[in-house]
């Protein structure tokens, strides 16, 4: 914007929208909203660097061609369809509740939880304020009358939607099944009476779908926009106009319901609409309908349309610093806030600003509840957009060949000494020719285990295919040549020997690493991570030996002294692993019972060996990953550190940025002014309030409650009151894994104190 102003050279700037162009965010970038492609957009806006003026005169080219999977064999009579699943539109996604109850203690469980993720996978600390956002939308909040009454009045509950687009605004809605129909419509209809009044900007009004009265509550921008039709025993509120009109033509063409596809019924033949949890479903109408070439065109000019309402935000508060009264788009074009051009679009849709200045766009709303996708008709669209998805159809057709359906269960086990998270997600059918190489890798899923041992961080176990013991027998035959090599191949011919599956493991034991806060950052021992590494690690590795495995098997290790009465032999003096000199720089091994162990130093192997053992698996698995206790770990307080200086990074970050914003732009409301901008709230991580720093001497400069230190430099110690909920709130977590030739399963268990 300031070289535009002031006549600088801006080729030096083009490179940014160019540089991220992997195959990934070509196929991806815009659906998952990555950081790259909203930053190019930003810039593609200001430096103007497409033709606007490209005409829209092209057909919606045809969707990726992704051949559909068969289904396997299953005894459809015996699948039992829950009457909810057959009012669905098969193109939505479904997460199904049963109970009302079971609705709102897991969305309260995960509104906390998805907060914690989030912070944790973003490099900012913000807020969305999604959850609140939605409910406001759809004309829906929780009162102490639907918590008395919802479970007497609602048999079940879902979510269903086209997408999950919720920080720019999603085709979503809630579907009930009633138990008392009559009561359940007093109810809703008594909601949003409650919410119009308290806002009259909210406007009431009857839409004709499909030849039936559709009450409809809006208000300007889509901050409202929400449907409510009844159609018997159930009862349908959502975002989206084409919902309502899909979820009233499962009557007419119940081919069409999610509940009559076969791939369904088939997940239903594996999971009982009695199992206890909430189901987890996404056809391949879902995902087909989401790669298909009129979503992604208009999510690709969503994207745009937020790229310019920022844009306009940001350049309005601009003019207003320099004392530019109601700043206008062309008085902002002429002066040079914005670039020649700014607005044209394809589709007849521009940014506007209303009196108070609040961006939005003309067809689509406000940033954060937009027109859902399916309602809005594309007819035409430009050369480029053509072009832009045939790319995309390649760069998707490369990464990903077949839609793969996706069920599961998410179970949420709430108890006094505290919660358990359980997710169960199975892929099938699947596609062989992603997956099918595993096949000759892994072994069958085992009814057992191997037990957890204490004071391990992180333990691993693999069952690997016989096959591959097979092979190993024969690249150990006794065939050897002078340098006692085994010949590679001249056993080739031979029937190879029948051998179980072969088990492996090991464990990543818990050490103290020495760590510091030095200027607001980690620092670790006197070297660098690496070596660290190498120096403190302790672990083990084992497998279980099956009855023809034979000692010459063993000899590619070459131990230092042979095995003692116990089974114990040393194989190295010194693998890096310490310090030279160290018991523990030394790699052990041991052979008892049916194990076989090799670790760092034999005190490990003497602590670790008496407490392996094998106990039964309550869910067989091929690769399993459990972590420990990590609050407890010595290695938790390193973590700890780690992600203090993170979070407090971060709070620095939005303090420069707060600062930046008010000595720069000097907005009247700070909280206001980002939020136009950038559609979020800036937050602490560490849970302060950002304040003045000094609000006579520097009065743009701002810091949080929650800091000892006035800058992060000056960081150099863990606050004794720091905590992290991850590792603080976290005890265990077990990832499990299976495949089998028709599925791909997987769970997680995450138990928490609270």
């Amino acid at each position: 914007m300031m070289g535009r102003r002031l006549g600088l050279p801006l080729n030096n700037l083009t490179s940014i929208v160019k540089k991220h162009n992997s195959k990934f965010d070509r196929a991806f970038g815009i659906l998952l909203g990555t950081e790259s492609i909203r930053l190019a957009m930003q810039t593609n806006t200001m430096l103007r660097t497409e033709d606007r003026n490209e005409p829209a005169d092209q057909n919606l080219p045809k969707p990726a061609s992704i051949p559909p999977m068969p289904i396997p064999p299953f005894d459809a009579t015996k699948v039992k369809i829950e009457p909810l699943a057959m009012r669905v539109p098969q193109e939505c996604f479904y997460l199904r509740f049963g109970s009302f109850s079971s609705f709102l203690d897991a969305r309260n469980f995960l509104d906390d939880w998805g907060m914690i993720f989030r912070s944790i996978l973003s490099s900012r600390s913000v807020d969305y304020d999604i959850a609140k956002r939605l409910e406001y939308q759809l004309a829906l909040k929780e009162t102490v009358l639907s918590r008395y009454f919802g479970g007497t009045v609602i048999k079940d509950t879902a979510i269903i939607g086209t997408d999950t687009f919720l920080r720019e605004g999603a085709s979503i809605g809630i579907l009930f099944q009633a138990s008392k129909s009559g009561l359940l419509k007093k109810q809703l209809e008594s909601i949003r009476s409650d919410i119009m009044r308290e806002n009259p900007s909210i406007q009431k009004s009857s839409v004709n779908i499909d030849g039936r009265a559709v009450s409809l509550l809006s208000s300007p921008g889509n901050a409202v926009r929400s449907f409510y039709v009844q159609d018997g025993d159930f009862h349908l509120i959502t975002t989206s106009k084409w919902m309502v009109e899909a979820f009233l033509a499962t009557v007419k063409t119940p081919e069409h319901s999610l509940g009559n596809l076969e791939e369904f019924r088939y997940a239903r033949s594996q999971i009982n609409p009695s199992a206890k949890g909430i189901f987890i479903y996404m056809s391949d109408p879902f995902f087909r309908n989401l790669v298909g070439p009129a979503y992604r065109v208009e999510m690709t000019r969503r994207a745009h349309s937020i790229a310019e309402i920022n844009m306009l935000s940001l350049s309005r508060l601009a003019a207003l610093q320099e004392g530019i009264a109601s700043p206008s788009i062309p008085s902002m074009v002429e002066k040079g806030f914005l670039p020649q051009g700014f607005g044209m679009r394809h589709d007849g849709s521009q940014p506007t600003a209303g009196e108070d200045g609040t961006a939005m766009d003309s067809k689509r709303g406000a940033v954060g509840s937009f027109l859902p996708i399916p309602d809005i008709t594309i007819d035409k669209i430009t050369l480029t957009e053509a072009e832009a998805y045939e790319d995309f159809a390649e760069a998707y057709s490369g990464i990903w060949t077949n839609m793969d359906p996706v069920f599961g269960l998410l179970n949420i086990n709430k108890k006094p000494t505290g919660n358990t998270l359980e997710l169960k997600l199975s892929i099938s059918p699947y596609a062989k020719s992603r997956y099918g190489g595993l096949d000759g890798f892994l072994g069958e899923p085992a009814p057992d285990r191997i037990a957890t041992v204490t004071g391990d961080l992180a333990f691993l176990e693999v069952q690997l295919h016989k096959n591959l013991l097979s092979k190993f027998d024969l690249d150990m035959d006794d065939d050897n040549d002078n340098d006692g090599k085994a010949k590679i191949g001249t056993t080739a011919k031979k029937q190879a020997p029948k051998s179980p599956s072969l088990r492996l493991f090991g464990g990543l034991r818990d050490v103290n690493i020495p760590w510091s806060i030095q200027n607001g950052t980690t620092t670790v021992g006197p070297n660098d991570w690496k070596e660290i590494a190498i120096s403190f690690m302790r672990f083990y590795v084992g497998m279980t030996m099956p009855s023809n495995f034979k000692e010459k098997h063993l000899e590619i290790l070459k131990p230092v002294t042979k095995p003692d009465t116990k089974g114990y032999a040393k194989l190295a003096e010194n693998m890096g692993f310490n310090r030279e000199g160290s018991s523990e720089s030394e790699l052990w091994s041991r052979r008892f019972s049916s194990f076989y162990l090799l670790g760092t130093g034999r005190p490990l192997l003497e602590a670790v060996s008496p407490k392996i053992r094998i106990e039964k698996a309550s869910y067989p698995s091929q690769i399993a990953l459990t972590l420990g206790d990590i609050n407890k770990s010595r290695v938790g307080n390193l973590l700890r550190a780690q992600a203090y200086v993170k979070d407090r990074r971060t709070s620095a970050g939005n303090a420069l940025l707060l600062h930046a914003y008010q000595q720069q732009l000097q907005p009247q409301d700070l909280n206001a002014a980002l939020k136009a901008v950038q559609n979020q709230v800036l937050t602490c991580p560490l849970g302060g309030n950002f304040i003045p720093a000094d609000q006579k001497n520097q009065p743009d400069r701002w810091k949080s409650t929650a800091w000892s230190e006035e800058t992060l430099y000056q960081v150099n110690q863990l606050p004794k009151t720091y905590r992290q909920t991850i590792l603080d709130e976290m005890t265990s977590m077990r990832l499990e894994f299976s495949i089998d030739p028709d599925t791909l399963k997987s769970r997680l268990e995450i138990k928490t104190k609270k």
